[in-house]
């Protein structure tokens, strides 16, 4: 019998409160566990030294415990990806792309499909040159402190063995980009039949890069490659996300595998024990608040909700309800933090909770007026579902595929339209029946999606 692997690397080594794509592992991983016993289903993990090894289910069952809230962080150490023993690969591949992105952008694609499918080689010549330069070091001076080339050069695709078997089925759904060598899954693909199904949520790095930290658009197109070489089946989580990626992967030059829509659950775990409130918690369930639940980046634009805010504060808008941030701080949000933190016009109007666990989201959920989602562009939107599943509105951003979710029972405003936003939530609050027969269209209307049945479209053939 052939079995089903699926790659838990990210949950373990994950120790916040679960985001749309750990959520997404962690509710696979959850219903896998509550499979029937005699299902051919295992547990794996990837260390860039060693490769990919076997997990076992007691340790993804304390992990998922550890990231839904039902027990306390522990400080027993759980296999976690190890540092990678060399880094000349990755130095070689950023000075490579640093090139292109400095060609014509007509040149940039060219050069890039040139490149792709003889990675495996360059990267080969690259070790042997570097072996080569060593051994000329050790025979000029022989007396030198001997060094170990095979040592010095090891990785995860250097090795044989692994826990998969011929014609069985690896299933990945996690943070990819920065914790695989495809080049090593693509070896045992080969030579083990192995069945690769993969996850791609949005290509956002690649087409709007100027949204994200860092220059992410050639790492992204690289890691996008790498998936189509390897996947013979990609998960999407739109027919947004769906035809971004089959567009990238025409200009790319790659195969394109089967592209499969999945759906997200929306529904949050709920807690068997009585569970811990924070007093800033405890201090909103008495209050009105709209609810915005996401990490604080710029994609994510909590900015035009500052600034709507600000213009309702301006305009002597009475009995303003409190704008509630669930979600951690990004990368380069330090300014705006300031300005949330600094603005006496927004002071005690606008709060910040980050490490909510899912008990108290579902509290937030539920006690909320209505929810907010001004996103710049999303290949689902998984905190608009989770409203909807909860019975609340939400006043949602026109990009992308949010509108898939829910089609014409939600509005929808231009998310950089900050006049619009503004005015949009002056007439919710001062209407507060639209806000109830909006939810009574809901609770007839919507149907939500359980997260069993997410992880059974990837899981059960």
């Amino acid at each position: 019998m052939h079995n089903t692997w699926i790659d838990v690397t990210t949950i373990l080594g994950w120790h916040r409160s679960a985001v749309g794509i750990v959520r997404t592992e962690v509710e696979c991983a959850t219903y896998a566990l509550k499979m029937n016993s005699s299902a051919s289903i295992k547990f794996c993990a990837y260390n860039p030294s060693k490769g990919y090894y076997e997990v076992e289910k007691g340790v993804v069952e304390e992990t998922i415990k550890r990231i839904n809230g039902h027990i306390k962080k522990k400080e027993t150490l759980i296999a976690q990806p190890g540092p990678s023993t060399i880094n000349y690969k990755a130095k070689f591949k950023s000075f490579i792309l640093n090139l292109i992105r400095k060609l014509p952008t007509s040149l940039q694609r060219r050069v890039l499909n040139y490149l792709l499918p003889r990675r495996i080689a360059a990267s080969s010549l690259l070790a042997s040159l570097r072996y080569a330069k060593l051994a000329l070091q050790q025979l000029l001076k022989p007396n030198a402190t001997p060094v170990n080339v095979q040592q010095l050069g090891h990785r995860a695709s250097d090795n044989v063995n692994s826990p998969f078997s011929q014609g069985d089925e690896y299933i990945s759904m996690g943070l990819d980009w920065d914790q695989k060598d495809f080049q090593y899954l693509y070896r045992l693909k080969k030579e083990l039949n192995l069945k690769v199904k993969l996850f791609c949520y949005d290509v956002i790095p690649v087409k709007l890069p100027h949204l994200c930290v860092g220059d992410v658009a050639g790492k992204f197109s690289h890691y996008f490659s790498d998936v189509a070489w390897c996947a013979d089946e990609i998960f999407c989580i739109s027919k947004c996300s769906r035809d971004d990626l089959k567009e990238l992967l025409e200009q790319l030059g790659t195969p394109i595998p089967r592209l499969t829509i999945v759906k997200l659950g929306c529904e949050i775990s709920e807690v068997d024990t009585q569970p811990e409130i924070s007093n800033e918690v405890q201090f909103l369930l008495g209050k009105k608040y709209l609810l915005f639940v996401s990490t604080i980046e710029r994609r994510k634009n909590h900015e035009v909700l500052y600034k709507a805010y600000t213009r309702l504060v301006d305009s002597k808008v009475h009995d303003l309800p409190l704008l509630v941030f669930v979600g951690m701080p990004g990368w380069g949000m330090n300014d705006f933090i300031t300005d949330l933190n600094l603005d006496p016009r927004v002071k005690g109007n606008i709060i910040q909770l980050n490490n909510v666990s899912d008990p108290e989201l579902t509290l937030l959920y539920k006690n909320c007026w209505f929810t907010v989602y001004p996103s710049l562009y999303e290949g689902w939107g998984l905190p608009v579902a989770e409203s909807l599943a909860f019975g609340k509105y939400c006043l949602a951003s026109s990009a992308a595929s949010i509108p898939e979710i829910a089609g014409d029972l939600l509005d929808y405003v231009d998310p950089w339209d900050v006049p619009a936003w503004s005015n949009n939530i002056k007439y919710l609050i001062e209407n507060p029946d639209v806000i109830r027969q909006k939810e009574l269209r809901i609770s007839k209307e919507y149907s939500s999606t359980k997260w069993s049945d997410t992880a059974e479209s990837i899981l059960v053939k």
